[in-house]
C-alpha cells in the first residue's frame, strides 16, 4: 500500500481545509466569530465554534485512516487466499501445475471439445531411480527441478504441462491446426526426448554430469473420455516405450490412424 502523503484523498482534504482558511480570513469569519463569542460569552461558544472549526478536517482524516487500514485488511486477505489457490493447483517443487490442476485443465476441455484437437503427451524419467539413490534427493529434487523447466519451456503457450508426481510429467498440447495435430505431438514428443536426456550440471554436484531420459506416451482428446481414460490410454503408450527401450515415445490411435512408436 503507498504512503498517506502520496494519495491524492489525503491531498484533497488538505487543500479543502487551506482553502476554508484562507476565504474565512478574506471575509473576516474569525473576527466575526470572535466578536459573536465575546458578546455571548455566557453560552460558551468558543468550544463549540472551534469545534466546528476541527470537525471538517479531522473527521474525514480519520475515515480515511480507518478505510485504510479496512482495505489494508482486505488486501492481505485476498492475497491470502490467492496464494492457497496457487499452493493447492501447483506443485511446490517445480512450481508447475499438479494433478489436481491438471484434472481441471482435463474436465474443462473435454467438456468443450467436439473432436481431437489437443493431445496429451506423458513423460516419465528413465534412471532417476538410481540416480536419486546414488546422490540423495536434494541431488534429485534439483535434477526434476531442471529437467521440468526444460519441459515446460517446449511447451510455451501452447498448453498446460503439470507434474504429476515423482519424475512423471504431462503436458496438454492444443492443436495449431487441427488437421496437423498428430504431426505437432510427434514433434514435441520428440523434443521432449531430446531435451530430458541432455546432460544436467548442478552446483550441488560440481564436475559430475547427470543424464536421464524419458518414456513418452501419446493420447488424443476424442469427445466423451474422462481424464482418468485418457490418463490410462497415454500410461499405457508410455509403457510401449519403455517396453520398446526406453528413451523414445509411442503413440496412441487418433480415430483414423494405428500407433506408432518411434526410437528417439
Amino acid at each position: 500500500m503507498k504512503p498517506f502523503y502520496k494519495d491524492w484523498v489525503v491531498w484533497v482534504v488538505v487543500g479543502l481545509a487551506v482553502t476554508t482558511f484562507f476565504i474565512a480570513a478574506e471575509i473576516e469569519l474569525f473576527e466575526a466569530v470572535y466578536q459573536y463569542t465575546r458578546a455571548h460569552e455566557d453560552w460558551q461558544l468558543d468550544e463549540y465554534f472551534s469545534l466546528a472549526f476541527i470537525l471538517p478536517v479531522v473527521l474525514p482524516l480519520l475515515m480515511y485512516r480507518a478505510n485504510r487500514r479496512l482495505r489494508a485488511v482486505i488486501t492481505e486477505k485476498e492475497e491470502a487466499e490467492a496464494h492457497a489457490t496457487h499452493l493447492a493447483l501447483h506443485d511446490v517443487l517445480t512450481g508447475l501445475g499438479n494433478r489436481r490442476k491438471f484434472t481441471q485443465h482435463m474436465d474443462a476441455k473435454l467438456k468443450r471439445e467436439p473432436s481431437p484437437k489437443a493431445a496429451l503427451i506423458l513423460v516419465d524419467l528413465d534412471g532417476f531411480k538410481a540416480v536419486n539413490d546414488k546422490h540423495g534427493h536434494r541431488v534429485g529434487d534439483g535434477l526434476l527441478q531442471v529437467i521440468a523447466a526444460r519441459i515446460n519451456l517446449l511447451t510455451d503457450d501452447r498448453g498446460l504441462c503439470v507434474r504429476l508426481g515423482g519424475d512423471e510429467f504431462a503436458v496438454v498440447m492444443d492443436a495449431v491446426n487441427p488437421k496437423t495435430l498428430r504431426q505437432e505431438a510427434e514433434v514435441l514428443a520428440e523434443a521432449i526426448c531430446e531435451t530430458v536426456r541432455d546432460k544436467v550440471s548442478l552446483r550441488e554436484l560440481p564436475g559430475v554430469p547427470l543424464r536421464v531420459t524419458a518414456s513418452v506416451g501419446v493420447a488424443f482428446l476424442p469427445p466423451s473420455t474422462d481424464p482418468s481414460d485418457l490418463l490410462r490410454e497415454a500410461d499405457r503408450a508410455m509403457y510401449k516405450a519403455k517396453q520398446a527401450g526406453k528413451n523414445r515415445w509411442h503413440m496412441a490411435a487418433l480415430p483414423t490412424a494405428g500407433p506408432v512408436a518411434r526410437a528417439s
